[in-house]
């Protein structure tokens, strides 16, 4: 528990590391560098978006195109299916804050479907309690103004859950069996849940420590360092003729 709590806390306070990771993609170029937005309470957040004081959903999906068909099992046939399924839902439900942010890595993909074009063609007149962010606009510490997350089988599911926020995930996840996050059992009970989020409690501590200790594992313990393999950016926009360059001197040098 205490190198697990040590790593969390190094997290936090590491820019490339922490929850997010804009600033991660913005160092290696797969966004431009947006505006960052600050805020000391979750009032003036809300206040600033012109939001309703009302809890505050964060609903971050997948990248359309990417990773459609990896899960074991899903509520949904495709990540697109769950979003747009989701939106048509949460346009009835008044009770609580609905905040949309698009994967930071989505530009890279240079997909035409996008989620803000999905976004658009569901959502057509303006929704008072209904927020998605624009891809250029960054909120600093966006967990602290939080009251649950929603995600297919991101990585949000992990991350949240440590900063003690409850998370809803809709597929199989690589988490999955550490039993921190709310798995609706099927679509009902996934649209049931969707009313009352209002009402939804913050994790327990063991839960929470349940999602610090993937979060620990999957970064450190199960990583692997290859002596043939060069570290490098691999995201789609990388430079394949530098990679096998090094690759090919990193052979030649253990040959």
């Amino acid at each position: 528990k205490k190198k697990i709590n040590n790593y969390f806390i190094k997290i936090l306070k590491t820019p490339s590391k922490r929850i997010e990771f804009e600033n991660q993609y913005i160092v290696n170029k797969h966004l431009s560098r947006p505006s960052i937005i600050k805020f000391t309470n979750k009032s003036k957040f809300n206040n600033h978006f012109n939001l309703p004081n009302k809890k505050n959903i964060l609903i971050m999906p997948n990248i359309i195109s990417d990773n459609s068909f990896s899960t074991e099992w899903s509520l949904f046939d495709t990540p697109l299916d769950w979003f747009i399924e989701t939106l048509y839902k949460i346009k009835k439900v008044k009770n609580v804050n609905w905040i949309i942010k698009p994967h930071p890595s989505e530009r890279a993909y240079n997909a035409n479907l996008n989620i803000q074009n999905v976004f658009d063609s569901i959502v057509k007149k303006k929704e008072e309690n209904i927020l998605i962010f624009n891809e250029n606009c960054i909120v600093k510490d966006i967990y602290k103004f939080t009251d649950c997350v929603i995600t297919a089988y991101g990585s949000a599911g992990y991350q949240y859950c440590s900063l003690g926020i409850p998370v809803i995930t809709t597929a199989d996840a690589p988490y999955s069996n550490f039993g921190f996050t709310h798995e609706p059992k099927n679509k009902v009970e996934y649209f049931n849940l969707l009313k009352k989020l209002n009402k939804i409690k913050k994790p327990t501590v063991e839960k929470i420590n349940r999602a610090k200790l993937y979060w620990y594992s999957h970064e450190k313990v199960i990583r692997s360092k290859h002596k043939l393999v060069p570290l490098f950016d691999s995201y789609k926009n990388y430079n394949q003729s530098k990679f096998w360059e090094l690759a090919n001197n990193l052979n030649n040098i253990k040959n």
